[in-house]
């Protein structure tokens, strides 16, 4: 078999850079479905500690005949551990009692840190819930 040539097993660059560009637009196609699934995941989780601050508050109420007026104050009545809701900017939403009375609340999850969603969510008294989209991207 002289003159004959034995092609070794592997592969070509070429064939590497057609899987590598491959790969990549499949990860610039799938990016934006993860980055809406990412911020819905966030927007629920702040939805669930709104439903969680409602809960305190109408604790809150039937101890003291009013509604708390700050999240410190749930935090105080060990009602809420205010870790879970940050107002410092600690995570995606910073979490605040807006108003507070004998008889009515609202307390708010804004958004943020990111220039995806720019808004807030709001709960109130009845646990009706509230989405202000401030500013569309």
């Amino acid at each position: 078999m002289a003159g004959r040539r034995v092609r070794e097993a592997g592969y070509t660059i070429a064939e590497l850079m057609v899987v590598i560009v491959v790969l990549g637009v499949a990860w610039l196609a799938s990016a934006p479905t993860f980055r809406r699934a990412t911020e819905q995941a966030r927007r629920d989780r702040a939805l669930a500690r709104l439903s969680e601050v409602w809960t305190a508050e109408r604790i809150y109420w039937a101890r003291h005949a009013r509604f708390a007026s700050s999240i410190g104050d749930l935090a105080a009545d060990r009602l809420l551990d205010p870790a879970h809701l940050p107002g410092d900017g600690g995570g995606p939403f910073e979490y605040h009692v807006t108003s507070a009375d004998g008889t009515t609340f609202e307390a708010r999850a804004v958004r943020c840190g990111t220039a995806a969603y720019e808004g807030y969510l709001s709960i109130d008294q009845s646990g009706h819930v509230g989405d202000t989209l401030i500013d569309a991207p």
